[in-house]
C-alpha cells in the first residue's frame, strides 16, 4: 500500500513539475525586443499604433531664454494654431514651391500653405520616437515589431532630395494607419535617421 501511495506522489509531483514548466515557457514573452543603447527594452506594436493615429508629436526645442521646453503639437493643427504655439523668435520659417516648412528644435513641419485649415502635412522628427532610437536603432528592429510597411525599400529620389540632402543608399518602411501615415528612414549603414508623421494624400508619398 505505501509503495502505491509512494508512486501516486512521485506521479504528482512529476506532472506539476512538467505543468510548471509549460507555464514558464507560456510566461516567456515572444514580443521584439532591441538595444536601445543602455538595455534592451520590449515595444508593443499596438502602443505604437495608437500614437500614430493620434497624430500627435511632442517637440522639444529652446526658448528664447535658453530652457528647454516641450510642446505637443498634431497634424490636425492648422498653421495659424501653429504658429500660436510658439513664440516667433524659436522657429524659422521657409516657403519651397511645394510646401512651407517651419524649423523647430531640430524638427521639420510642412505646411502646404500658410492659410490652410487641412492641418499639418508632415513632421520630421530627429528624435527618439516610439521607442525607437536613431544612429542605434535599425531597419530590422523596426520591421521586427511593425512588420513590413505598405511601401519599403529604396527611397525615392524626390524624397531623398527634400529630407536626406540625395544621400544614396537610404531605405524605408512606411505605415499607415487610419488617416495618418508614418515613415522610417534608414542610412546606408541600415540605422534608422529620422522619422516622419504625415497626413495620407498631404505629403509625398
Amino acid at each position: 500500500m505505501k509503495k502505491i501511495i509512494l508512486s501516486v506522489i512521485c506521479l504528482c509531483m512529476a506532472l506539476s513539475f512538467c505543468g510548471c514548466g509549460e507555464k514558464k515557457d507560456e510566461e516567456v514573452s515572444s514580443a521584439p525586443t532591441f538595444y536601445d543603447g543602455e538595455s534592451t527594452i520590449t515595444l508593443n506594436a499596438n502602443d505604437i499604433i495608437d500614437e500614430v493615429k493620434s497624430g500627435e508629436v511632442n517637440v522639444e526645442y529652446e526658448d528664447v531664454n535658453d530652457d528647454i521646453l516641450t510642446q505637443k503639437i498634431s497634424l490636425r493643427m492648422s498653421s495659424v494654431d501653429f504658429r500660436a504655439s510658439f513664440n516667433e523668435k524659436v522657429y524659422y520659417r521657409e516657403e519651397g514651391t511645394r510646401f512651407i516648412r517651419y524649423t523647430i528644435g531640430g524638427y521639420f513641419i510642412y505646411f502646404t500653405n500658410d492659410d490652410t485649415n487641412s492641418g499639418i502635412a508632415a513632421i520630421v522628427n530627429p528624435d527618439t520616437v516610439y521607442g525607437f532610437e536613431p544612429t542605434i536603432t535599425t531597419e530590422n528592429d523596426v520591421v521586427a515589431v511593425l512588420g513590413n510597411g505598405i511601401k519599403n525599400g529604396a527611397v525615392p529620389e524626390d524624397v531623398a532630395d527634400m529630407l536626406l540632402y540625395g544621400e544614396s543608399g537610404s531605405t524605408y518602411q512606411v505605415y499607415k494607419y487610419d488617416d495618418n501615415v508614418v515613415a522610417f528612414f534608414f542610412g546606408d549603414d541600415g540605422k534608422l535617421k529620422l522619422t516622419v508623421l504625415s497626413q495620407d494624400g498631404l505629403w509625398l508619398y
